[in-house]
């Protein structure tokens, strides 16, 4: 993997493991709705309709197409869940290839380049305030630009 799609992944894991969350969620409301919906009595309403000239017996089309509905949304809710299923495996994956990668860092490298390239922090800052709250004590940028590169190495690898 290019040093480029490296720093691309880096750069969206956050916004993918949000992603990830509100897909679960939406995922999790959607099941409720269409467990509501199968477990829902077939209601016609309050005056049934009649068919003209047949006294007392409800009109066919009336219930059909209660019916009709009712199935409709239930196809279009697993629909729905079929692809959020889909959405969240392909967002797990996204994840899971960041957190494999940066497995072979220390937590000081991810620190930084976590500052650097996903809170866009410059060298600097990061050489005054996140080295300095690791280790106190600060790094120059060419240090910090150094531990990054290294750090991009040892993820290429992989």
């Amino acid at each position: 993997m290019q040093k480029e799609e490296l720093i691309e992944l880096l750069k969206t894991s956050k916004e993918k493991q949000g992603q990830l969350k509100l897909k679960e969620n939406e995922k999790r409301r959607t099941e409720i709705k269409l467990k509501e919906l199968e477990e829902e009595e077939y209601t016609i309403g309050m005056s049934p309709v009649y068919t003209e000239g047949s006294k007392g017996t409800l009109n066919d089309s009336k219930v059909e197409n209660i019916v009709i509905n009712k199935d409709s949304r239930i196809q279009e809710l697993k629909h729905k869940i079929r692809q959020l299923d889909k959405d969240i495996e392909l967002l797990k994956l996204d994840i899971e290839e960041v957190n494999i990668r940066l497995g072979c860092l220390t937590r000081f490298e991810k620190e930084i380049l976590e500052d650097r390239f996903v809170n866009e922090m410059t060298l600097e800052d990061i050489g005054i305030e996140t080295v300095d709250r690791l280790r106190k004590q600060t790094r120059s940028a060419r240090t910090i630009k150094k531990i990054i590169e290294n750090s991009l190495r040892k993820m290429e690898k992989i």
